[in-house]
C-alpha cells in the first residue's frame, strides 16, 4: 500500500499501460494468433486520449465498440469482398457519420473512437487467401487487447473519475450554501454547472449509500438542480450581497426564509452521505415592510422586490428538488420516473460547424492515402490511408502541429533502429521479449506527454514482431517509409483546406462569437445561440491559450482573456433571460416592455464594420437605459401584484444588462488589435 503511494499518477498510467500492451501481444503472439499486434496497436490510440477512468460500465463499452465496428466492418467485407470500389465507397459514408458522431459527442469519446479503429483497420489492401478470416482475426485481437486494458484499469490502481457526478453535486450543495450568506462565485458556479452536465452524459452509475444514481435518475433531478442554478445566477447579476442588508429591513422576515433555504441545503448534503428522508417545509410567506418600502427610491424598491421574488423562487426549487429526492427512498413508485421528463440534455452538439469541418478534413486525409495507394501504389498503400484516418481523430483542430510528430516520430525510429539492430536479436525468451515490451512502452508513456507519445510508441508496431519474425532491414525501412507517408499527409492537412493554427482556429471562432453577439443583439430568441455561445467561447479559450505571441506583438494574452471573460457574462445573462420570453409575454405589463426598441444589432454590424462611431452606438444604448429605467420608475405599484412587478422588473433589468455586457463586449473588442492574427507566420 506504501508503495502505491510514492509512484505518481504518471507512473501508473505508464506502468498500467505498459502491462497492458505488453500482454495483448504476447498472450495472442503465444497462442500463434494472425495478427497479434492489433489490440497493441488499439490501445495505444486509446492512450493517447490520456489515462482512462476507472468504470466497469466505461469498459463494457468499449468492448461494445470494438463489437459494433468488427461487426460493421465484417458485413462489409463480406458483401463486398470482390468489388473495392463499391466497399471503399460504403465504407466512406459510415466512417464520416461515426465520424462526425466522435466529433460531436460531449461525453468520453472512446467508444465512437475505438468503433472507427476496428471498422477501418480490419481491411487488408493487399491480397490475402481469405479477406473475411484475415478481417476476424484482426477484430479478435482488437477485441482482446480493448478487454485486457479496461480489466487492467479497473483492477490495478483503478483511476476514479476524478470528479464523479455525487462530487460535483456536492460541489454544487456547497457553492449554494455559500450563496446563501452572500458569497456568490459566479465563474465557479458556472463550471460546475457545465461539469455537472457533462458527467450525467457519460452516464456511469453513482451510488449513495445502497441508492443507485444512475443517468436517468441524475437527469431526473437534473431540472431542479438547473432551476437552483439559475437562481443563484440571477441573485449574483442582482448583486444580493449589496442589498442583502436593504433586503432585511424591507422584508422583515427573510431572514427565518434564508435559514430555512441553508437548513434545506444542509439536509440535502447530509442525503448525499447518507441518505434518509428530507424535511419538506411550507411555502414562504414574505411579507413587506410597506412603510420603509416608500422611503426608497423606484428603482430601489424593483430591485428589492426582484430580489425578495428570487428568494421566493429559491425556496420553491429546493422543496421540490427535496420532495424528487424523499421520492427517490419511497416504496412507492416514483411518478417522475413514470412519467417521461421534458428535461433533455443533448450527448451531441449539433450546432458546431468544427464538428462537420473536421468531418471532412479527416475524410480528405482517408482518400488522399486511398487515391495515393490505387494510382501510385505507395507501399502498405491502405495502411496508410487508414493511419492517417486514425491519427487524424486525435490530431485534427488541437493544438498539435504535426512537425512537432514527425520530430516524435523520427526520435522513435532512431529508438528503435538502435533496440531492433542491438536489442531484439539478443532476445531468446518470450520473457525477455515481453520485459522488452513492457520497458519500452513504460519509457514512452512516462517519459513523452500523450498525445505525442503515440507516435513514439507506433515505434514497436514498425519492428513488426510477429511469430514467424524474421530480422529484414528492407521490411522496416517500408514499414518507416509508411509512417512518414502519413504524417506527411497530416501536415500538409493541418494547412488544407482549414489551417489548425493556434491563431487561425482562435479568429474563425472569434467570427462565429461576433455573430452571436449580433444575432443576440437582434432579440434573436434562440436555445441554439446558447450552445453555439457556449462552444464558442469554449474554443476561444482553448486556442487563446495556444498562440504564440512573439509572432503579435500587438496582442496581448491577458487582453484575449479579458475580452473571452465578457463573453462569458452575455452568455450567463442570455441563458437566463431565454426561459423568461414565454412566462413574461402573459404578464400584464409585457405592452409596456414591448414599446422599447432595444434592437441594437445593426448598429453593432456598423461598428464593427467601422462605418460608424461607437458614440452613436453609446447614444442608443443611453436611450434603452432611460426607456427601462422609465419602465421601472413610473410602475403603478396598487394595479399589479408585488410578483407580476417583480417578475417584469428581473426581464427588464437583465434585458438592461444584455444590452450592456454586449455593448461593452463588442467595444472591447474593438479596442483589440484582432487583424494582426490574420498574418501569416511564414
Amino acid at each position: 500500500m506504501q508503495n502505491s503511494t510514492i509512484l505518481s499518477n504518471r507512473a501508473k498510467f505508464a506502468i498500467k499501460t505498459a502491462i497492458a500492451v505488453t500482454l495483448s501481444y504476447m498472450i495472442p503472439l503465444a497462442l500463434g494468433w494472425g495478427q497479434p499486434n492489433q489490440g497493441a496497436i488499439a490501445i495505444m490510440v486509446i492512450a493517447s486520449a490520456g489515462a482512462l477512468q476507472e468504470s466497469l460500465e466505461k469498459g463494457v463499452m468499449r468492448v461494445v465498440g470494438t463489437v459494433a465496428g468488427a461487426v460493421v466492418g465484417l458485413g462489409l467485407i463480406a458483401l463486398f469482398a470482390q468489388d473495392r470500389a463499391y466497399y471503399l465507397l460504403t465504407l466512406s459514408i459510415i466512417m464520416a457519420i461515426v465520424a462526425y458522431l466522435y466529433y460531436a459527442y460531449k461525453g468520453e469519446k472512446t467508444f465512437w473512437m475505438i468503433m472507427l479503429v476496428v471498422l477501418v483497420m480490419i481491411y487488408s489492401g493487399d491480397d490475402v487467401d481469405d479477406k473475411f478470416v484475415y478481417a476476424l482475426d484482426k477484430s479478435w485481437s482488437t477485441a482482446f487487447g480493448i478487454f485486457v486494458y479496461a480489466m487492467v484499469n479497473i483492477y490495478l490502481w483503478p483511476t476514479k473519475n476524478s470528479k464523479s457526478t455525487t462530487d460535483i453535486f456536492e460541489e454544487l450543495l456547497q457553492l449554494w450554501q455559500n450563496g446563501t450568506k452572500g458569497d456568490i462565485d459566479n465563474s465557479k458556479l458556472q463550471s460546475a454547472k457545465e461539469s455537472f452536465k457533462s458527467s450525467i452524459i457519460d452516464g456511469v452509475t453513482d451510488y449513495i449509500d445502497t441508492i443507485a444514481f444512475d443517468k436517468k435518475r441524475w437527469i431526473g433531478i437534473y431540472s431542479e438542480v438547473d432551476n437552483i442554478n439559475r437562481v443563484f445566477e440571477k441573485l449574483y447579476l442582482l448583486e444580493y450581497p449589496k442589498y442583502k442588508d436593504t433586503l432585511n429591513m424591507a422584508v422583515p422576515n427573510i431572514s427565518k426564509a434564508v435559514t430555512e433555504i441553508e437548513m434545506m441545503i444542509r439536509e440535502i448534503r447530509e442525503f448525499v452521505k447518507s441518505p434518509s428522508v428530507l424535511t419538506i417545509y411550507h411555502d414562504l410567506e414574505l411579507e413587506f415592510d410597506t412603510k420603509y418600502l416608500s422611503t426608497l427610491t423606484p428603482l430601489q424598491r424593483v430591485h428589492i422586490v426582484t430580489l425578495q421574488n428570487q428568494l421566493t423562487n429559491l425556496h420553491s426549487t429546493l422543496t421540490a428538488l427535496t420532495k424528487r429526492l424523499n421520492s427517490i427512498l419511497s416504496f412507492e413508485p416514483d411518478i417522475n420516473e413514470i412519467i417521461p421528463t421534458d428535461t433533455k440534455i443533448n450527448s451531441f452538439n449539433w450546432s458546431d460547424i468544427d464538428n462537420i469541418k473536421a468531418t471532412i478534413v479527416s475524410m480528405l486525409l482517408f482518400w488522399s492515402g486511398v487515391g495515393a495507394w490505387i494510382y501510385i501504389n505507395t507501399p502498405q498503400g491502405y495502411t496508410v490511408a487508414s493511419l492517417a484516418f486514425i491519427f487524424s481523430l486525435i490530431t485534427t483542430f488541437t493544438p498539435i502541429n504535426p512537425l512537432a510528430l514527425i520530430f516524435v516520430y523520427t526520435l522513435s525510429f532512431i529508438f528503435s533502429f538502435i533496440t531492433y539492430v542491438w536489442v531484439l536479436p539478443q532476445l531468446g525468451t518470450g520473457v525477455e521479449l515481453g520485459l522488452y515490451m513492457f520497458v519500452y512502452m513504460f519509457i514512452t508513456y512516462y517519459l513523452i506527454p500523450t498525445p505525442l507519445a503515440l507516435f513514439f510508441a507506433m515505434g514497436l508496431i514498425f519492428q513488426f514482431i510477429v511469430n514467424d519474425m524474421i530480422f529484414s532491414f528492407e521490411a522496416f525501412i517500408t514499414l518507416l517509409l509508411v509512417f512518414y507517408l502519413f504524417l506527411g499527409f497530416l501536415l500538409i492537412f493541418y494547412y488544407i483546406p482549414f489551417s489548425n493554427r493556434a491563431e487561425s482556429m482562435f479568429k474563425t471562432a472569434e467570427e462565429r462569437f461576433k455573430k452571436v453577439l449580433i444575432d443576440i443583439a437582434n432579440n434573436k430568441v434562440s436555445p441554439k445561440l446558447i450552445d453555439i455561445l457556449y462552444t464558442t467561447i469554449t474554443k476561444m479559450r482553448v486556442w487563446s491559450s495556444k498562440i504564440d505571441y512573439s509572432y503579435f506583438s500587438g496582442i496581448k494574452s491577458q487582453k484575449l482573456q479579458e475580452y473571452i471573460s465578457k463573453g462569458e457574462r452575455v452568455l450567463v445573462i442570455y441563458s437566463l433571460i431565454l426561459p423568461m420570453y414565454k412566462r413574461v409575454s402573459k404578464n400584464r405589463l409585457f405592452d409596456s416592455i414591448e414599446k422599447i426598441d432595444t434592437n441594437i444589432g445593426k448598429e453593432l454590424e456598423m461598428l464593427t464594420n467601422q462605418k460608424i462611431d461607437k458614440d452613436i452606438l453609446l447614444f442608443r444604448l443611453e436611450n434603452i437605459q432611460k426607456s427601462i429605467d422609465n419602465i421601472i420608475t413610473t410602475l403603478k405599484w396598487r394595479e399589479y401584484s408585488y410578483s407580476e412587478i417583480a417578475e417584469v422588473a428581473e426581464f427588464v433589468t437583465l434585458k438592461k444588462l444584455l444590452i450592456e455586457s454586449i455593448v461593452q463586449t463588442i467595444q472591447y473588442r474593438e479596442e483589440l488589435k484582432l487583424t494582426e492574427l490574420n498574418w501569416s507566420r511564414f
